[in-house]
């Protein structure tokens, strides 16, 4: 089929509400071989198409399709009115991670936590911010995953931490509440609370001793035991020779997951500051300014959970404060519009994603046709 025809049927299937069968077609274009109007007549059909434009304004339109996330025109312009910003955010923001504390009981050499200080003391979020967040968030139906997580030991403060389970399960009673846990303070009581309270599902990383080479065994025997005192029957859902073990937990009443990768061999840098065996620049485009929101126990909101809101290395990465801000003013603003042009390409990238290698191989950040039509919309829209 010629070019031509294919922008016919693609057209055609898009005005029809076959959304996902146009994308196929219109992903199989070569643009290289597309002369500039043919480009703009593939951004076209996406702007006049009633069914990708239900929940866009007339003045916006779709540029990549990244799952059910939409990268669009309102991700990189400076927006008038909060509905604008609110639906922007809709449209891209994947997950949301919330950082509830600073402690963690840990001090991993491959974590962060190996160059502060987050053992001796601990400060909590402000529960007022976190409330405000929610109460902002209920404002677009947010039914998408809801982490808390961050550099942290989340079960580290029982009281604490099912307080704001609760807190949140009742403000966004559609939302995923999902808690990120190295399972050292984990055991059928506090996970039954933790339930009870409106965790959907547990992702449980399991650690050796500080400084410990990764050592499979190991960490299935640690597995295991944490399997016995959960009451509950794991199931090797991969295992890959140094790099990576991951199980599911059957038999309790929600998700459980439990992992551990050798990061000797896939961690990376931490947005350069930790010191890593292989060092290669970026090339790779990045989501995550568009799919990420990260809020640090400080308030602070940060475009990727590879960078540390407490750390001063990071501070020029701070990209708003819950504290001051809406997180939609915050999302929309311009500095998070800076970093998704910064990333939105296959160049060398700069700065604190200068080695980082975290989804460096996936197709959504290494397709040279994807980013050459994104790289095309912004040299359209001046961005």
């Amino acid at each position: 089929m010629s070019i031509l025809g294919k922008l016919n049927l693609a057209e055609t299937l898009m005005r029809n509400g076959w959304v996902s069968h146009s994308i196929n077609v219109l992903n199989e274009l070569d643009v290289t071989q597309l002369s500039e109007l043919e480009i703009e007549r593939r951004l076209s059909i996406f702007k006049f198409s009633e069914t990708a434009s239900a929940n866009l304004s007339t003045t916006d339109y779709p540029i990549s399709i990244f799952g059910d996330r939409i990268l669009s025109s309102l991700h990189f312009r400076e927006l008038p009115d909060r509905e604008l910003k609110k639906q922007a955010f809709k449209q891209g923001v994947d997950y949301i991670d919330i950082e509830t504390s600073s402690q963690c009981n840990r001090k991993c050499h491959y974590c962060t936590n190996s160059t502060l200080d987050r053992i001796s003391d601990n400060k909590f979020l402000d529960v007022s911010v976190l409330e405000n967040i929610l109460k902002e968030l209920a404002e677009i139906d947010y039914d998408k995953e809801l982490h808390f997580v961050g550099y942290n030991e989340p079960l580290m403060h029982r009281e604490s931490i099912v307080n704001v389970v609760r807190i949140a399960s009742k403000i966004l009673p559609n939302a995923k509440i999902v808690i990120f846990t190295n399972g050292d303070y984990l055991d059928y009581d506090y996970l039954n609370e933790l339930i009870d309270a409106g965790v959907d599902r547990l992702n449980i990383s399991v650690h050796l001793a500080p400084g410990a080479a990764y050592n499979s065994e190991e960490i299935i025997d640690r597995i295991f035991k944490l399997s016995t005192k959960l009451r509950v029957t794991p199931v090797l859902k991969q295992f890959v020779k140094k790099r990576e073990i991951y199980f599911s937990l059957l038999g309790s009443a929600i998700e459980l997951e439990i992992f551990q990768r050798d990061y000797s061999n896939v961690g990376h840098d931490r947005g350069g500051l930790l010191d890593v065996q292989i060092k290669k620049t970026r090339t790779a485009a990045c989501t995550s300014p568009l799919k990420q929101f990260i809020v640090g126990y400080t308030g602070t909101i940060l475009p990727c959970c590879a960078l540390v809101g407490d750390d001063p290395r990071h501070n020029t990465c701070i990209v708003g404060d819950a504290f001051k801000e809406s997180i939609f003013d915050i999302y929309a603003g311009k500095k998070y519009i800076e970093w998704r042009k910064g990333l939105a390409n296959l160049k060398p990238k700069e700065g604190a994603c200068k080695y980082c290698n975290a989804e460096c191989d996936t197709p959504d950040n290494t397709d040279p046709n994807r980013y050459q039509i994104i790289d095309f919309a912004l040299s359209k829209m001046g961005a």
